[in-house]
Formats: C-alpha cells, structure tokens, sequence
C-alpha cells in the first residue's frame, strides 16, 4: 500500500509502500503504541502515541487542519467504508503542503476528567506548548 512518512527528526514528508499491517506501522514510525488521527473522510494519520515523551528538542509536526501539534514520526493512509487501511491517494505534494516543523516545547500537561454523553468516563492528559523558535 502506498502510505506517507512524517519524520519531525528530520523533516521529511515522503511516500513509502508498506502492506499497512500494525507491526509495520510500529516499524515504520518506530514505536510500540499508536494513535490515529482522521484529517479528512479518506484519509487518518497514525501517531506514536508517546510521542510526547521526546526529549527536546520535541519532534513535532503540525498538520493544518488539526487542532493541535502531533509527536514522534506519523504515516498517513487511507481507510475505507469499514475503517480498513488502504492506499493512501493524497498526492505527496498535497501532504508536504500541510505539514509543518514548530520549533516548540511542552509548557505543562493538564488533566481533565469528564463522563460523556453516552456515560463513559474519560481521564484526558491535554499538552500545552509553548515556542522556542521559528519554524
């Protein structure tokens, strides 16, 4: 499957083929825990889950249309109607185009503690970041 590497570590955006497996999305972004990150109807980013546990410099990225910065290297790929993983069809430029290197830092970590509609009770670590430079 035709996937998109994020590196923070070296500020790369580039196109990879990988069968799209979980112990290859470990392998590619290099962690034992991920989180996924939907950008649009077609598309999730995959996210080291302790990415914020970097030391600093924090490789972090920005993708633009999401709320906050996301950690540690990250690979897009497609999903389809059942939430299967499929080839990612975003053109590499169209990626590059909304990535971003912050130059920032962790300036606290807040929890919240709230019960959803539904009745689950959720426990939320919320990081805060501050600049240390220009991007």
């Amino acid at each position: 499957m035709r996937a998109i590497l994020i590196d923070p570590f070296n500020k790369t955006v580039t196109e990879v083929e990988t069968p799209a497996e979980l112990h290859d999305i470990y392998k590619l972004i290099q962690c034992t825990i991920i989180d996924a990150v939907n950008v649009d109807e077609r598309h999730c980013i995959y996210v080291d889950d302790n990415g914020l546990t970097y030391d600093e410099p924090l490789p972090v990225f920005r993708w633009q249309s999401y709320h906050q910065p996301l950690a540690g290297r990250a690979l897009l790929l497609g999903f389809d109607q059942r939430g299967e993983n499929v080839s990612a069809t975003m053109p590499l430029g169209v990626a590059m185009a909304q990535v971003s290197f912050p130059a920032i830092s962790i300036d606290e970590i807040t929890t919240h503690e709230y019960t959803r509609e539904d009745g689950t009770y959720v426990i939320e670590n919320r990081p805060h970041f501050k600049r240390t430079g220009k991007e």
